[in-house]
């Protein structure tokens, strides 16, 4: 099974980055569009990224409302299995993968009673979500939870009763990782 493809990423030259596992071989195939046959050079780099600050729930970064730009890049699992909260498509379902992987945390402290919408709509990669209202010790702590609200990306509306802070869990039901923004929205009751 292809981890990634390309065809003319630069003239007719395909470029692929995947994010590797160390001490995992992998077989790259190359081959010429329609029999085409040439002669080239392969470029191999190796960058060791380190987990984004926010990995774990402790560390989670505080936000506000607006636009948050985050990266699920190296991050590692921190957070239970979520079997009964976070919803998955067919796909999910017969994978057994309700896990929310490679995740990150914000923390956003609710000013009063009302709403909060909170949207990954737009991101690079399949996303899934979860809110709580402290870092869980286990499953079925959520308060919200959703997976594919907008396309493969995530939303949430969390109904609030006075002031509190909310943990927002970003990761993927699949092991991808990517970019986004993250776009938060309070509406005072």
């Amino acid at each position: 099974q292809a981890i990634a493809c390309n065809d003319n990423w630069c003239g007719l030259a395909p470029e692929v980055t995947i994010g590797a596992t160390s001490g995992t071989t992998y077989w790259i195939r190359i081959g010429g569009v329609n029999g085409a046959t040439g002669v080239g050079t392969m470029a191999i780099s190796c960058v060791s990224i380190t987990p984004p600050l926010n990995d774990n729930c402790t560390n989670a970064a505080v936000t506000s409302a607006g636009n948050h730009a985050f990266s699920t890049l190296s991050a590692t699992t921190d957070g239970p299995d979520e079997p009964s909260a976070c919803e998955a498509d067919a796909k999910e379902i017969a994978a057994q993968s309700t896990l929310i992987q490679n995740d990150v945390w914000f923390k956003y402290g609710v000013p009063s009673s009302g709403t909060v919408t909170i949207s990954l709509c737009g991101s690079t990669f399949d996303s899934a979500m979860a809110v709580y209202h402290a870092c869980p010790s286990g499953p079925g702590q959520t308060i919200a939870c959703n997976d594919d609200f907008c396309g493969n990306a995530s939303q949430v509306t969390v109904p609030v009763a006075g002031s509190t802070v909310l943990r927002i869990r970003i990761g993927s039901p699949n092991g991808a990782t990517g970019i986004g923004t993250m776009f938060i929205s309070f509406t005072p009751e």
